[in-house]
């Protein structure tokens, strides 16, 4: 089996870097300083795009040991990418093409960027890994009433491309169970209590976007180990 292209999404400080840092011999490309405490190797942090790109140029040509990339995190990518968009064709800013043409434009920056994952995958045979955070939207289901889930913390467009790239697409969060209390007169309240628990959730559910090719759990701990112990062992 090839090594998987994953893409990790939750709430700050949730796990997500720490379950990334766990997996076999990672590489941090940084847009974001969110490695306090972890101990792991990483480029620079980055402060343009052509950075990113330089990091990566780094992994497809010389000679190195390391078998998983992680990008840390896409949402701090995306701004990165606008800006050098808008600089490539004479913008002051992504909004200044008018009527979402820039973004449509920075799609074509996304599509080498992850051209570029496909080839530390497939020739270099590495594991890549793109932390995000959660965003809260509105989902127009065609089958329902719209209702807000979690996703991607990106725009529209470039969540749409990223999602169809991944293999894996988790949603981490920690557990939560409900209680129901009776308050009297055949009423009851309803509260959220979270366990401590840490999961990551890899099929979807009306609340939050995730899902992954390999038949994999609707669940598993947010920990390396127990994720490549749900992974399938044959093609």
């Amino acid at each position: 089996r090839q090594a998987p292209r994953m893409v990790v999404y939750g709430s700050h400080k949730i796990g997500k870097s720490t379950f990334a840092a766990s997996a076999p011999n990672p590489i941090f490309i940084q847009t974001e300083d969110g490695l306090t405490g972890i101990n792991t190797n990483s480029f620079p942090l980055a402060t343009a795009y052509q950075d990113v790109l330089d990091a990566l140029t780094v992994l497809a040509t010389e000679d190195h040991d390391f078998q998983t990339v992680v990008i840390d995190s896409l949402d701090w990518l995306e701004p990165l990418i606008w800006a050098a968009t808008a600089a490539q064709h004479k913008q002051s800013d992504i909004e200044s093409f008018g009527y979402g043409k820039g973004y449509m434009l920075a799609l074509e920056e996304w599509s080498e960027f992850l051209a570029a994952l496909n080839y530390l995958r497939t020739s270099k045979g590495m594991a890549v890994i793109l932390l995000a955070h959660h965003t809260n939207k509105r989902f127009d289901a065609p089958d329902s009433e719209p209702y807000d889930r979690y996703q991607i913390k990106l725009h529209d467009r470039a969540s749409a491309k990223v999602q169809e790239w991944a293999d894996v697409i988790g949603f981490a969060n920690h557990r939560v169970v409900t209680k129901d209390t009776d308050v009297g007169f055949n009423q009851k309240h309803t509260r959220a209590l979270g366990t401590g628990e840490r999961l990551l959730y890899l099929q979807e559910q009306p609340s939050f976007m995730a899902g992954n090719r390999f038949g994999l759990p609707a669940s598993v701990k947010l920990d390396w180990t127990a994720f490549l112990a749900a992974m399938p062992t044959h093609n």
